[in-house]
């Protein structure tokens, strides 16, 4: 599992915030990646509500993390948490955590609502070549694309 999950930090529920308020969009949440610097990426109502009640679930008061250990310190490692939470959910037990990045990235190209440019800018990705790596239609949504053109014609 990667570990920037680890670096996230609490300031990401009221950075979210102002995002909904309206202020600029420099950002959304921050999030540690790899060997670079933080970015910011904006973050759905869902994800928000999300963050917000584990925010009632915090072990210490003020707990400056997101995912954190018992004591409220910062987590080193979500194994055997990752297993319980893929049992819970009838999630196959090879399933890696990265895999919903795919999910993520999948779903979002073949809704045909959003653009390369937008999935590669939320992917944080570096290059195109790189998010159409991750990315591949569904069978239905080739289908369509195929039938578009009797459509036209």
């Amino acid at each position: 599992m990667s570990s920037s999950i680890f670096r996230l930090a609490g300031e990401i529920a009221a950075s979210a915030q102002a995002q909904r308020a309206g202020d600029d969009l420099d950002g959304g949440h921050p999030t540690m990646l790899k060997h670079t610097p933080l970015r910011r990426l904006p973050i759905s109502d869902k994800a928000l509500s999300v963050l917000n009640k584990a925010k009632e679930l915090q072990p210490v008061p003020n707990c400056p993390f997101v995912f954190p250990n018992r004591l409220g310190n910062k987590r080193t490692t979500l194994s055997n948490t990752w297993i319980r939470i893929k049992k819970a959910a009838n999630i196959p037990a090879e399933f890696r955590y990265h895999g919903l990045r795919h999910t993520f990235a999948i779903y979002l190209a073949s809704s045909g609502k959003v653009s390369q440019y937008t999935l590669q800018k939320l992917l944080t990705h570096k290059t195109p070549r790189m998010t159409q790596r991750y990315t591949h239609l569904f069978d239905e949504t080739l289908r369509e694309g195929a039938n578009l053109l009797s459509a036209l014609v």
